[in-house]
Order: structure tokens, then sequence, then C-alpha cells
């Protein structure tokens, strides 16, 4: 199995993880207007990533000058061996061509990230393996449907700049969740360049 494959694993198990707990409840006004917020995600994930022996770190500061100060979603971090594995995440809910945008800037972000430089931030010798996770949520199949097979739609707008984007990815999938009203979690896993 590749590295690649050991976080959509991770993130398989985080997105059933989601789908039992909204069995047992729907945390969302509306189901027939409103969908997840993407933060259901993130947290699943991040409790996967713990029982995985990742430490998680939500929001995560993003120490960027050149780019302004930021944060991303979730960056989990594990040490095995002589390996530090490194996960970025952004989510978001994709119901717009704005929120195509965002992911394209989150997708950015991602590849621009800084560590907070402190002491314990030392490689110490090891090999450093990072990764991007773009997330999002839909109640839309169109959505789903065009980040499956993604096609020219806005003549290189939020849209077309978000196809770029997903298509440069190791693995992309997606899992829809049959509840209330049926969600779609769509994902990116990228292998990133380490500095």
């Amino acid at each position: 199995m590749s590295d690649l494959q050991e976080v959509e694993k991770l993130l398989m198990a985080a997105i059933q993880s989601l789908e039992e707990g909204l069995e047992e409840y729907w945390p969302v006004i509306n189901p027939d207007k409103n969908g997840l917020q993407e933060a259901n995600l993130t947290t699943h994930l991040a409790h996967q990533a713990l029982i995985s022996g990742f430490y998680a770190y939500p929001q995560a500061s993003n120490a960027n000058i050149q780019t302004g100060h930021s944060r991303v979603d979730l960056l989990l971090l594990r040490k095995a061996k002589k390996t530090k594995i490194i996960v970025f995440v952004e989510a978001k809910k994709l119901f717009s061509s704005e929120k195509a945008l965002e992911l394209v800037s989150d997708f950015e972000k991602i590849c621009r990230f800084h560590f907070v430089q402190d002491r314990l931030q030392q490689d110490d010798g090891l090999d450093v393996i990072k990764y991007g996770v773009l997330l999002a949520i839909t109640t839309s199949s169109a959505n789903k449907e065009w980040w499956d097979h993604p096609y020219d739609w806005d003549s290189g707008a939020s849209w077309d700049k978000l196809k770029g984007v997903i298509e440069s990815a190791g693995i992309r999938s997606s899992v829809t969740l049959p509840v209330r009203r049926n969600q779609h979690v769509l994902y990116a896993i990228y292998e990133l360049p380490t500095r």
C-alpha cells in the first residue's frame, strides 16, 4: 500500500465514523436546505488520526509571512522510526463558484505552508513526507459528478481553476453518505514537495 493510500485509508475511517454519527444525530436545521458543516469532516479525521498515532493541530498557524498569516484547518503530524509524516487538511462546503475558488486558495496555502519556528520543530535527521488533503462536502450530486469527472465549466474562472488543482491529485474520489439528505464527501490527496 502506498503512502497516499494510507492517508486515504485514514480518511475513509473518518468518513465511516461521520456516517455512523449521523445515524444517531443530525446536527443541522432544515436538512433539505442545509448541508453539514465541513468541521464535521475535520473533527472525525482528527479523531481517527489520533487513534492512528498522529498528533492533531486544528487551525494550525501558517508562518508564511509573504502570503499573510493564515491557518490550515487541520495539521496532522506523526513520527515513526526515521520518518516524520505531515498532513495538511483544508475543508469546505462546496456549493458555489466562490467556494470552488476558495478551495483553490486553500490548496495554494497548503503548498506554501511554513511551520512556526521553535526549538521543538527540529527534524533531527528524519525523512519528512508531506501530504495535502482537500476535502469538500456538498448536497449537490452535480458537484459530486463534476469532482469525479471534471470538465471545463466557466472559461478559466473558479471551477476551471479548481479542475486543474484536483486533476493534479495523486488520489481523487468521492463518497456519498446516505443520510437524511445525501451528503457527498469529495476529497483529493497530494504528495507535497519537501523544502
